[in-house]
Formats: structure tokens, C-alpha cells, sequence
């Protein structure tokens, strides 16, 4: 039998989470014209800013586009370790969707099914082509009663697979794809600069205007969280497009080349005084702004649209600020237009302000940050998805694919469970029990000489020990976060005995009358989660403390 006193128990679990993690995570961003990559690695701080770097795509026929992606995400990726990285990507595409959907309060078996129903009539292309996934974000108060809040995205199977198959050329494997929205909705999460100072409304709501080169969307997060989302019609390439029309003047017939186009929509902007200045002789200020002020009064009445469908569907809700991300965000002009036609607060956002930036990471002052918006926020999303449960969590890796991501997750889980269990199988042969009270300076101490204990048994006998535990014991790391998670505030677990699959606990709980209560409550939440059989073995006043008492209880780990 295994004995284990409650610093151990505190030990054994941090120790479990930290093994397995990711040494860096990256972040990647694969655009119409750019590929775009941010990793990050944790450091005393938490999650920093290691690197990012920043690719084109040449301009090259359809059939040659996949070749041409391949070999710039292998540039984009050069001087980053990536098979020891976790790799998380943003998928898009025109029909790639999010979606709020609110069902009834069902188990998750039956929820989804009903999903899958909902799906049918809220994504722009048949069921049977689509990948999705769905995440519960909360419960709504119903006239009917409780029922939950469900984020939904889909994205075309031939989107994904075209994805995943520029990652296999590169020799790469994905640990999650993610859409736009939870890309923005992590990098909001993470960053402080975001927040809107509460109003007499109580709530913080910005909207995210993310305009790449073929495409933009519009996402509108409270307090972080996503309340709409929806693709606009106007891109930077749509722009650009404005700009080569056919013009007619004193000096003849105008056309731009694409190159010319560019370069005229990056000097220029959406200008703000009339001139009859010419840009390399061709074109000026002027005929500039007639060509594309069409495309961003399109653009604004597409947000202005957008905030006023949100407005009623949330009845009454208000957007405090919009940013602008992405290589359209940069366009002169374009933020002070929007402002003054939409009248809210409109900015360039930086997608810098989410972690700390390392000395390596390449950055500047910031300068370009709105560029890398997806692929930072997919980095953020890949650090933060490791607190989250299955329910919790977007991924749009087909099912085959996302299983096998599992099973390698919980083979190393277990690894790490039996090493664990090695370990605490020596110290109680050994005599060595940690007590209430060890100071940091002799648990490392102790630690040293567990090592030193462990590389006096030969490899056999430690494979040997760690087949047993893979074979008899229950998932251990998913045993002790269930139970960090369980204990009441005024209850303290002061020893745990495990043989096999059942657990005996101890402990006590602090305060008056309605210990009982307390107890009670903590049972039915064990049988609800990772245990059956939970049986109380005794409940008595603690000895000389009237107002605390002591109890046993036994129950088996599934």
C-alpha cells in the first residue's frame, strides 16, 4: 500500500503537469500572400515572445500555389525547432465559420447530436463537407430555464486537408487547428491593453476587424469572450483591384500594374485632402481616392451592418473599440475613416502586447505587430488549451487525426503517472516519508537523493516496475486534478492511501455546524466525477479542536 501525505500529494501533481509540456509552442498563420509564424516558450514569467518571422508568397499560377506555400512556410519555420514543438495553426477559408448556438441542457452525448443538427442550418456549405467541432462557453438563464451557450466552427474538409498537407510536406504534425475567432479571442485573452474601462454598461466588447489580403472578418468579444462573428466583403486585394481601373485623363489612357497598384495603396492610403499631385506620374491623390473610397464605404457599411444586427440581437449591446489586424489594418487613413463614419473608437492593434517579448524574438517598437495577430493568438491558444477539457476546446483536426493526438497525449500522461509512482513506491522502501511543514531547502534535498537512489536499480528493474503501473493503476494525473479541483475551501485532504484502483482519504474540515453539509456535498461531487463507491468510514470532532472535525472516506478511481 501506498502511503502519501498531503505536500506529496501537492508535489506529485504539479510535478505530473509539468512533464510532457511542450518546450515551445508555435504559432502559425498561413495567408493568401504570406505565411507568417510566432513561437513562444515559457519562462519564469510564464509564456514569452521567442520569435516570429514573416514570409511572402510569390505571385504564381493556381496549380503552382501548393509548392510555392510549402516552400515559404519552410522558410517562415527556419531556426525554430519544431519537433519539439507543439504546433497550433489558424484555418480560414471564405466558408470557414464560428457560430453562437444555445440548446438545452443535455449530456454531452446527446448535445452532440443536437449540434450536429444545428450545424445544418447555420454554416454556408453541406454537413457532409465540413469538419467541426463545438465548445460549451457557459449557461443562459431560459424562460424554460437553464440551458447552454455552444461556439461552433466548421471549415470545408478540402480546406483542412489542403492544410494538413502542406504540414506533412514540411514535416510537420499539427496539434490543433483553430479558426480565426479563437485565434483573436486568445490573443484578447492574454493582453491587459485591450480592456475597456468598465462603463455603466459593466462590460468590456470590442470588435476585431482581421483584413487579410483575400479576406476579412469581423469578430465582436465581451469580456473576451465571442458574441458574433461574420465575414465582410471588402479585402486589401479588393483595394488594390480598385486601384488598377482604367482611368481616362489629359495624359490618356491610366492602367497600373499590380506592382504599381501596391505601391500606390502603401504610399497613398485613403488620402484626406483633394490634390492633384501625381504618383510616379501617373496617377494622383485625387483620382486615388475616387477609385477606392467606393471599396471602404463598402467595408464601413459592412461593420456598421454588423454592429447594428449585434446591437439587436443582444439587445441594446454596445461595442466600446474596433481594431484593426492585418495587412489591410495599415492602410493610411483607413482608421481615422472608420471613426469618423462609425463613431467608435477605431485603432491599429498590436498583436505584441499578449506576452513578453524576448531579445531574440526580432521585434521593433512593434512596428508591423497587427501582421501577426493569428499567428501569435494561435500560440497563445496552443499555451492556454492545456487547462482546458475536451468540452472546452476548438480544434478542427479531423477525428482520426485529433484521437491520435489524444492517445499520444495520455501515453505520455501515463509515462509520467508511473514514473511518478516509481518514485513514491522507493521513497516508502526507503523509509522516507515527507511530513507537514518540510522546508523547500530539504525537499530539494530529498529530491537529490531520490535521484540518487533510482540510478542505483538497473533499466530492467525499472522497466519492469513501470509496466506494472501502466498495467494496474487508474490515470493518476486525472485523479489528483479532479481532486485539486473538488475539495472545498474550508476542507483540507491530510492523507491519501492508494492500492490499485481504491483510494482512502483523510482529512478535516475547519469551522462550525455545517460540517456535515460540507461532506455531504463533497461526496455526491466525487460520485459525479472520477470515483464510484464513495463510502464514509468515520466522521468525529477533532480531538481538543470542538470546531473542527475529521473524517475518512473510501471510494475507487475509475
Amino acid at each position: 500500500m501506498l502511503k502519501i501525505n498531503r505536500e506529496v500529494f501537492v508535489r506529485c501533481k504539479s510535478y505530473l503537469a509539468k512533464l510532457g509540456r511542450p518546450s515551445s509552442i508555435i504559432g502559425i498563420d498561413i495567408g493568401a500572400s504570406s505565411v507568417k509564424a510566432a513561437q513562444i516558450v515559457e519562462t519564469l514569467g510564464g509564456w514569452s515572445l521567442h520569435k516570429i518571422t514573416y514570409a511572402e508568397i510569390p505571385s504564381v499560377e493556381e496549380k503552382d500555389r501548393p509548392p510555392a506555400v510549402v516552400r515559404t512556410l519552410k522558410e517562415a519555420l527556419c531556426g525554430m525547432d519544431t519537433q519539439k514543438a507543439k504546433i497550433v495553426s489558424v484555418v480560414s477559408c471564405p466558408k470557414t465559420c464560428t457560430r453562437n448556438l444555445i440548446t438545452p441542457l443535455i449530456p454531452r452525448q446527446e448535445l452532440a447530436e443536437a449540434v450536429h443538427w444545428e450545424a445544418k442550418n447555420s454554416i454556408p456549405f453541406p454537413l457532409e463537407e465540413a469538419v467541426l467541432d463545438f465548445a460549451v462557453t457557459g449557461e443562459v438563464a431560459d424562460k424554460g430555464g437553464k440551458k447552454l451557450r455552444i461556439m461552433l466552427a466548421a471549415s470545408p474538409k478540402e480546406t483542412v486537408e489542403n492544410l494538413l498537407s502542406v504540414f506533412s510536406q514540411c514535416g510537420l504534425k499539427a496539434a490543433s487547428l483553430i479558426p480565426v475567432s479563437e485565434a483573436m479571442r486568445s490573443l484578447l485573452a492574454g493582453s491587459k491593453q485591450y480592456a475597456v474601462p468598465a462603463g455603466r454598461h459593466g462590460e468590456e466588447t470590442v470588435a476585431v476587424v482581421e483584413m487579410g489580403a483575400a479576406m476579412t472578418e469581423l469578430n465582436i468579444y465581451r469580456q473576451a469572450r465571442l458574441v458574433f462573428s461574420r465575414k465582410l466583403s471588402v479585402a486589401s486585394r479588393n483595394i488594390t483591384e480598385a486601384l488598377r481601373s482604367t482611368l481616362l485623363s489629359e495624359q490618356g489612357k491610366v492602367d497600373l500594374s499590380l506592382e504599381e497598384a501596391e505601391r500606390v495603396k502603401k504610399t497613398c492610403g485613403l488620402p484626406e485632402v483633394e490634390s492633384e499631385e501625381r504618383i510616379d506620374g501617373k496617377i494622383s491623390m485625387n483620382q486615388v481616392l475616387s477609385l477606392i473610397r467606393p471599396e471602404v464605404e463598402q467595408l464601413v457599411g459592412d461593420i456598421e451592418g454588423s454592429l447594428d444586427f449585434y446591437r439587436e440581437e443582444s439587445i441594446g449591446g454596445k461595442v466600446d473599440k474596433i481594431l484593426l489586424f492585418g495587412g489591410g489594418a495599415a492602410l493610411k487613413g483607413l482608421a481615422a475613416f472608420l471613426k469618423s463614419e462609425l463613431g467608435v473608437e477605431v485603432s491599429v492593434g498590436d498583436a505584441f502586447g499578449t506576452a513578453k517579448i524576448l531579445a531574440a524574438a526580432g521585434v521593433s517598437d512593434g512596428r508591423g505587430s497587427h501582421l501577426f495577430n493569428l499567428a501569435v493568438g494561435a500560440a497563445m491558444h496552443g499555451a492556454e488549451s492545456a487547462n482546458f477539457t475536451d468540452e472546452e476546446n476548438i480544434n478542427l483536426l479531423p477525428l482520426e487525426l485529433k484521437q491520435e493526438t489524444k492517445r499520444f497525449i495520455e501515453k505520455v500522461s501515463l509515462e509520467a503517472v508511473a514514473t511518478a509512482l516509481v518514485v513514491i513506491t522507493f521513497l516508502f522502501y526507503a523509509g522516507m516519508r515527507i511530513q507537514w511543514g518540510v522546508s523547500e531547502k530539504k525537499l530539494e534535498a530529498a529530491g537529490r537523493e531520490y535521484q540518487s537512489l533510482l540510478s542505483q536499480f538497473s533499466e530492467y528493474q525499472m522497466k519492469i516496475l513501470m509496466a506494472e503501473a501502466r498495467q494496474k493503476s487508474p490515470h493518476w494525473q486525472e485523479v489528483l486534478k479532479e481532486l485539486s479541483h473538488v475539495v472545498a475551501d474550508r476542507m483540507y485532504l491530510v492523507e491519501l492511501n492508494a492500492e490499485d484502483d481504491k483510494l482512502s482519504l483523510k482529512g478535516v474540515i475547519r469551522g462550525g455546524g455545517d460540517a456535515e453539509v460540507i461532506l455531504s456535498q463533497f461526496m455526491l461531487t466525487l460520485e459525479r466525477g472520477l470515483f464510484k463507491n464513495v463510502k464514509l468510514v468515520t466522521s468525529k470532532k477533532k480531538e481538543k479542536e470542538t470546531e473542527s472535525s475529521e473524517f475518512e472516506i473510501l471510494c475507487e478511481a475509475e
